[in-house]
Parts: C-alpha cells; sequence; structure tokens
C-alpha cells in the first residue's frame, strides 16, 4: 500500500474549535451567546436515535472501484492490465473473473478465480488488488470440436483444473452433472466425477460423451449455466485440455467481491482482444515493477530473477537472455554501461557495434555490441544491448551457440522490435484511498481528505465539506473496560451544546476488536448533526474514535469511510 504523508497545517482547526481545546475540532457553530453550563444530558436508549445501533456491530458494507486499466488493445503477447480497490467490512470472498460480450449483449465468462485470503485472512479496510490478463483461456476439444471453457482452479498447489458439464455413457440415454479435472501442465484427464454424488468416479471410454456447461454473469452478479458443446472421448478416454489464445472482440476483465451478509459488488473494465497477429513460438514477460514488456522463445522457461539478473534459457542450457537493470545510470551513457558490462564477460571477441531504436518508431535509443567466445560446448557469439531511460541503466544479453547464430540474431530482433514500455506498473496508480501513517498508526484515507494533528492530542481527518470528520486519539490503556473513556469524551462532546441527545454505551465489534460506543444527535441550524464516539484497546493503548456528519450524511460517512478508517486501524507497535 502506498503510504502517503498529508500533513496539512493544524493552525485552522484549532482556531474553529474556539475554546474547546479538548474537543476533536472544529465545525461546530459557535453560539451567539455562552450558555450556562449544565450538566451531560441523562443518556437515552440506544433506539431512541435514528441512527444508534443496537446490534453487535456494524452492517456489512462493501465498495469497490476501478483505480486503472490499460486501454490499448490486448493479446496472448500484450497483457490487460487491471487494479481495483475494495473497500469495507466483513469481505468474505473476493474473485478474478474475465469474458465476452455476446452478440446479445450477455456476459459469457472464459475466466472465474477466487483469490485466497491472505495468511492472516483478510483485514477489514481497504485492499488494492491487481491483475495481468494475456488474453487466453482454456480449450476444451475432441477430435472435431471445441469450445473454450471456464477451469476452476482445484487442488491444493494450483496445478489442476475442474471443468464443469453433463456427462453420458457410451449408449447411454440420461446426461448426469458431472466435473472433469485437468493437469494443467499436461492437458492429461485426471479423473471423472458425478457431482451429485462425489465418491461416483466416472471412467470414460471410447464414445462417452461429455457437454460443457457454459457460464454467463447475470445481472445481480450470480452465475447462470447453459449446456455448451458437447465432446466424444477418444480410445483412451481422453479429451485434449489446453490454453489458447482467445477469439478476437470485446471482453470484460476485473474483479467482484462479496461480503459474508451476501453483498456484492464488481469492478470491471471493458477490453478489445485483437489476437490476430500473434507472433508465433513467443511468449511474453511483463515486468511489473518497471513496467516493461517483452517475448521471448516459447519453448523456454518464464524468466526469473537469478543473482541479480532477470535470466532464461534453452532447457539444454546453450542459449540464455539476460537482463540487467542499473538503478544508478542516470550520469551514465549506453557507452558507459557497455564497458561496465564487458568487464563482468571475460574474455571475448569484439565482432561489431552498432545503433538501434529499442521498441520501434517513438522508443529509446540502444548501442547494439555483438561478441564470440569458446566455451567447453563450443564457441558462443552474442549480441548485447545498453541504454538509459528515466534514469535506470538495462543491459540486455542474448548468447547462443555459434552454430544457432541465425536463432540468435533473430531473438535479438524480436526484442529489438517488441520491447514495449507500459505506462502502468502495480500500485503506481492514484485510488480513491491513500495510506495515511503517523507516529501512532497507520490507516487508508479518502484521497481528497485532510489531516491535522491537534496539539490537544487529536488528530483529525476531514471531508472537504467542512463538517465531516472523524477524529482519532491513542494513548495509554488505562484499563480493560472502554466505557469511563467514552463516557469522558461523550461528556464533553455535549457540554454546554442546546438540545444534545446521546446514546446509552453499547458494545461494538469491528474488525475483531471490540469497541464501546455511543451516538448522539445535537441541532446546527436547520440541520442537526450526528455522530458517535467509541473506544477500545488495541496492542496495549487505549483507541478513541470521534465522527460527525449532518443528518443526511451521516449514514454515507460512516459506513463507506469513517468504519473503514477505523478497521483498518494497525497500531505502530503492532
Amino acid at each position: 500500500m502506498r503510504i502517503v504523508w498529508l500533513f496539512l497545517a493544524a493552525c485552522w482547526f484549532l482556531a474553529a474549535a474556539g475554546c474547546a481545546g479538548q474537543r476533536p475540532p472544529a465545525g461546530r457553530p459557535t453560539p451567539t451567546a455562552v450558555p450556562t453550563p449544565t450538566p451531560t444530558p441523562t443518556p437515552v436508549p440506544a433506539g431512541a436515535l435514528p441512527h444508534a445501533r443496537t446490534g453487535d456491530g456494524p452492517p456489512l458494507r462493501l465498495q469497490m472501484a476501478l483505480v486503472s486499466a490499460s486501454n490499448d488493445a490486448a493479446s496472448a503477447q500484450h497483457p490487460a492490465y487491471v487494479e481495483a480497490e475494495v473497500a469495507g467490512f466483513g469481505l468474505a470472498r473476493l474473485v478474478r473473473l474475465a469474458g465476452r460480450y455476446e452478440p446479445d449483449g450477455r456476459r459469457r465468462l472464459v475466466v472465474y478465480e477466487e483469490i485466497p485470503p491472505a495468511a492472516e485472512s483478510w483485514r477489514d479496510g481497504v485492499h488494492e488488488f491487481y491483475t495481468v490478463w494475456p488474453a487466453e483461456a482454456a480449450f476444451l476439444s475432441d477430435a472435431l470440436s471445441g469450445d473454450f471453457v471456464v477451469a476452476w482452479p482445484a487442488g491444493q498447489d494450483g496445478g489442476q483444473r475442474e471443468v464443469r458439464g453433463r456427462f453420458r455413457r457410451v449408449a447411454g440415454e440420461d446426461f448426469i452433472d458431472a466435473m472433469l479435472l485437468f493437469d494443467l501442465e499436461s492437458g492429461r484427464l485426471r479423473g471423472a466425477w458425478n457431482v451429485s454424488d462425489e465418491s461416483h468416479e466416472l471412467f470414460p471410454e471410447l464414445g462417452s460423451e461429455f457437454q460443457v456447461s457454459n457460464f454467463y454473469l447475470a445481472a445481480d452478479g450470480g452465475l447462470a449455466a447453459e449446456p455448451g458443446v458437447t465432446l466424444v472421448f477418444n480410445e483412451a478416454g481422453q479429451l485434449f485440455f489446453e490454453r489458447r489464445p482467445l477469439a478476437s472482440g470485446a471482453y470484460f476483465l476485473g474483479f467482484a467481491a462479496e461480503t459474508a451478509a451476501g453483498e456484492r459488488r464488481e469492478a470491471l473494465a471493458d477490453v478489445t482482444v485483437n489476437n490476430d497477429a500473434l507472433l508465433p513460438g513467443y511468449r511474453v514477460y511483463l515486468d511489473l515493477q518497471q513496467g516493461f514488456q517483452f517475448l521471448y522463445p516459447a519453448g523456454w522457461p518464464a524468466p526469473a530473477v537469478a543473482g541479480g539478473w532477470l535470466f532464461t534459457g534453452d532447457p539444454a542450457g546453450h542459449s540464455r537472455l539476460t537482463v540487467t537493470l542499473h538503478p544508478d545510470a542516470a550520469t551514465s551513457t549506453p557507452a558507459g554501461l557497455k564497458s561496465q558490462a564487458l568487464a563482468t564477460f571475460g574474455a571475448v571477441d569484439m565482432l561489431f557495434e552498432d545503433e538501434a531504436l529499442l521498441g520501434g518508431e517513438g522508443g529509446v535509443g540502444s548501442l547494439r555490441t555483438a561478441y564470440g567466445y569458446d566455451s567447453p560446448d563450443g564457441p558462443h557469439t552474442g549480441v548485447f544491448m545498453t541504454f538509459i531511460r528515466d534514469g535506470l541503466g538495462y543491459v540486455i544479453d542474448v548468447d547462443g551457440l555459434a552454430t544457432d547464430e541465425a536463432a540468435t540474431l533473430e531473438f535479438v530482433r524480436v526484442l529489438n522490435e517488441r520491447w514495449v514500455f507500459r505506462p502502468w506498473a502495480a500500485g503506481r496508480q492514484p485510488g480513491r484511498w491513500v495510506a495515511l501513517a503517523t507516529e501512532d498508526f497507520t490507516t487508508s484515507v479518502p484521497v481528497d481528505y485532510s489531516y491535522a494533528r491537534l496539539d490537544s492530542g487529536w488528530q483529525r481527518i476531514s471531508a472537504g465539506d467542512g463538517a465531516s470528520f472523524l477524529a482519532l486519539r491513542v494513548g495509554p490503556q488505562a484499563s480493560e473496560d472502554t466505557l469511563d473513556s467514552v463516557e469522558q469524551w461523550l461528556g464533553l462532546a455535549g457540554k454546554g451544546v442546546d438540545g444534545f441527545v446521546r446514546s446509552e454505551g453499547y458494545p461494538f465489534l469491528l474488525a475483531g476488536n471490540v469497541w464501546t460506543r455511543a451516538d448522539f444527535v445535537y441541532p446546527a441550524g436547520d440541520d442537526a448533526i450526528w455522530g458517535f464516539v467509541m473506544a477500545t484497546n488495541i496492542a496495549g493503548r487505549e483507541v478513541v474514535a470521534w465522527g460527525e456528519a449532518s443528518a443526511g450524511r451521516f449514514a454515507e460517512y460512516e459506513s463507506q469511510v469513517f468504519l473503514v478508517m477505523v478497521a483498518g486501524l494497525v497500531m505502530s507497535n503492532e
């Protein structure tokens, strides 16, 4: 999560607070005459206030919004990217999904994958998620026909996929609901089961049929299944399972989230897929941190960081690609990077040198250097490219057997022409929420809110309307029972305020912590202000939260902002 220090000058808030130096702050109208001090009003039952809680905790609320999405056409060699924020409490499920728009407007799914919670389970508050999608999906076929299917993740290691549909034995009369389990790497069928009786294993044979279920995303977020293509098992009792580039067209990509109470939200981006001009024999690697991508031979393993380099190579070990980044290259040049690289190569013969535009028109100027050397497995030749972009130096080295020099040079050409800098990277786009870090705690706050630490010890996070705020106060833990603290601050809140009415204190469960909370209301001109004071103990410290908003906006601010900020609190010593 991005840490953003939103410290603003506190003097405005102090001035607006007038003489009430211990009040969180400001926003209340100043009386024309100072009223005679009166005792704190007698508490009334919680139900007497229109906004008071009578249950154990807040309603399970959920917000979800897109943060960013790539807007260029996606393909199997140019992945789409979507980043979303989820804010709320009681998050129970998060799903990554993708699909295509049918001619009749329906949304047919091709990807539906639940994202497991973190090891400590999801904290309530604000979460950011992103997905990179190479416009591919599972394809199931027999010798004559096939179609894209939703391949549900199965197994603990994620190495298997489940396809749902209906099964019919050879010469059988009726279909039965069934599930096929495939190995993701080999595409082999590992088993088939009767869905209504999972202990009943099925054994496909030549002529057995499987009718795929097509899944559609309904308007209410539910899934609807319809019969799809019917496939026939071969003599080995197998169908063919693989990943394929999708047909070009209009698709959607994003996330769906659901609370334990069943409230559901979606954050979907429209994606245009164009898989009509793929370069055969190559796959794509995308670096999310630096925002670049390149193609590499499909038979090679995916590039991975090894020894400080990004590395991949052919399975036989004769050819390789390394990408080395130099973060301190702002004052260097491509020729300087070349000298650094050669110092690490050892004895090589220089063959030629030229300049090229990496990434085609509008790309970055690079220096290309060809070399050769002898190795135990035979003579090698290679080419490395050096360039600098935004102060970061790059050394891209392709090395292979001299007998494979034509393939090496072709790979260099593909790298040079298909290298792409993407205009985004994970976590770098501004969202609706940003992280606020103080010496006492961190939490998430709306991006347009302001922060001030007051001399009174309160830390106020304010909306732009001047009247809505959440104030937080952290101090030593006084006792296990936080009711006294709530009563103390309620007494201050109501002191000298005509028409101040409050509820009794009651337990309030939020984000795994039991708070003591009381609600209040008081008149403000032609309107009214609603608010709450709540306190709990976290990590050996007492935390007090004080929130206020106008009567017409309180329900929105409380459920969608204030409680989300409180739920996401992490003490600095946790």
